[in-house]
């Protein structure tokens, strides 16, 4: 089963009684000096990865048949069902770190609904980590060159009025520039799936920034990031022609909007992401990838200036933390445009 299908299968209305009620009880706030509660100051965001790893527990002790409905959910917990739980995942083919996550994430849900529980054993059924016993092979990546994909975004904007459809046609220029945005900035999905006109997305006279608060960001600083100016006229094209044909008579402020009006959520970006650099590189890989590309190409183009890339991403926790460290980071994405410029002309003059 999938980790959809067990999603699925397990949504949190499915959960025991128990567990909901124990989960819904240590993740509301409570008293801050009497009664402190570990789940009440975790992000949503945080909550769904932990409930992801509980619903693969809950659906391996289901399958098995000792899913007791009646015994709390630290009852359940036992080295023998742990040891059998990593051996399953290995079986259906998790990769050594996902099953590191995996318990890592069941660790934490004991945490939130069980807190005067000792849970350092979770991660260590056999006596020795599950870290350690793991051998952690990294799977290959795709990670094309940041430069290729950017172009490549371009140019399914370009050649977006090509497509036989109008649905088409909106679409490959809506992924187009998602495409182009992630490649030059990449954000994390759940960023980019915030954007919205005047709001995020920022009009100024020199072109387009984003700007985020510190809530939509993972290291939970505040985020402001120009976007370069070559987009400029993509992005009036986007909001001024293309967007409204997407909303058609729905009325809402998101930037990145499904047909039919509605607005794309981060699970629609994935899909469309990764079904275009599927057909594209014959791989598929979501928004995330763009972040190894940058890096990685920062990292091969500019060698001299490692702090190019981490203040790109935004992945130093002194970049956003004062106005130095958010000059910084302009700073960096002028000179990473540049590079992106630089070696735009050079591959079109070589054509």
């Amino acid at each position: 089963m999938g980790a959809e299908s067990i999603a699925k299968r397990w949504a949190f209305e499915r959960w025991p009684d128990v567990d909901r009620e124990l989960w819904t009880h240590y993740t509301t706030p409570g008293d801050a000096f009497d009664d402190p509660r570990y789940g009440a100051g975790l992000r949503p965001a945080t909550l769904e990865k932990i409930a992801k790893g509980y619903r693969a527990w809950l659906n391996f002790l289901d399958t098995r048949g000792v899913l007791d409905p009646e015994v709390p959910p630290f009852a359940r917990l036992t080295r023998k069902r742990l040891q059998a739980f990593a051996c399953e995942l290995r079986k259906r083919g998790n990769a050594d770190y996902t099953i590191i996550g995996r318990f890592s994430e069941l660790q934490l849900a004991m945490k939130i609904m069980a807190p005067d529980e000792d849970r350092s054993w979770i991660c260590r059924p056999r006596g020795i980590s599950i870290y350690a016993l793991l051998p952690k092979t990294k799977r290959v990546l795709v990670v094309p060159d940041s430069q290729v994909l950017y172009e490549w975004a371009i140019e399914l904007m370009e050649a977006a009025k090509q497509q036989p459809t109008l649905r088409e046609q909106l679409c490959s220029y809506r992924d187009g520039l998602l495409i182009a945005m992630l490649s030059a900035r990449a954000r994390r999905i759940r960023a980019m799936h915030d954007v919205s006109e005047g709001q995020e997305l920022v009009r100024t006279a020199a072109g387009y920034r984003l700007e985020f608060r510190s809530d939509q960001i993972k290291t939970e600083k505040r985020d402001t990031v120009s976007l370069p100016k070559t987009l400029t006229p993509y992005i009036d094209h986007y909001m001024r022609e293309v967007r409204p044909a997407l909303l058609g008579q729905a009325r809402h402020n998101a930037m990145w909007v499904r047909t039919g009006g509605g607005p794309l959520t981060a699970k629609g970006i994935q899909h469309q992401v990764t079904a275009r650099t599927k057909k594209r590189f014959g791989t598929g890989f979501g928004p995330h990838r763009f972040r190894h590309s940058i890096a990685t190409t920062v990292s091969l183009r500019l060698p001299e200036a490692p702090g190019v890339a981490a203040g790109l991403l935004g992945i130093s926790k002194d970049v956003v933390e004062n106005s130095y460290n958010r000059a910084k980071q302009v700073e960096a994405a002028i000179a990473y445009d540049r590079l992106i410029e630089r070696r735009r002309r050079q591959m079109r003059a070589g054509s």
